[in-house]
């Protein structure tokens, strides 16, 4: 009956010392996650940092590439008006060349 009793009190220590170790092991484990969840949290706050200076500059570049469309739009605009008047001197220069073959036949013909 000794034996049985020195048995149950060191079983009784070592439920005392397993029950003491699971309670640090479900501290650790609420830690850990925690620890899980704010690492989530900044990751998920990290992405949408990412993205939202991937869209500003999409944005950014997307205003840029209608700005040179707008410049390109605008210099083919000044380079036909240039045309235009360019054709325009040419047709005055044709008819004033056409003006004076005539008037030098017309001399000739005197």
């Amino acid at each position: 009956q000794n034996r049985c009793h020195e048995r149950q009190k060191v079983m009784e220590a070592d439920l005392k010392s397993l029950r003491s170790r699971n309670h640090e092991l479900q501290q650790l484990v609420k830690q850990a996650t925690t620890k899980n969840a704010n690492l989530c949290e900044a990751l998920e706050q990290g992405r949408k940092d990412s993205q939202e200076k991937i869209d500003a500059a999409m944005i950014e570049c997307n205003l840029s590439i209608d700005a040179l469309k707008l410049e390109l739009h605008e210099g083919k605009v000044q380079a036909n008006r240039e045309m235009i008047k360019l054709q325009e001197e040419c047709r005055k220069k044709q008819q004033t060349i056409e003006a004076l073959q005539k008037d030098s036949r017309n001399t000739l013909d005197c």
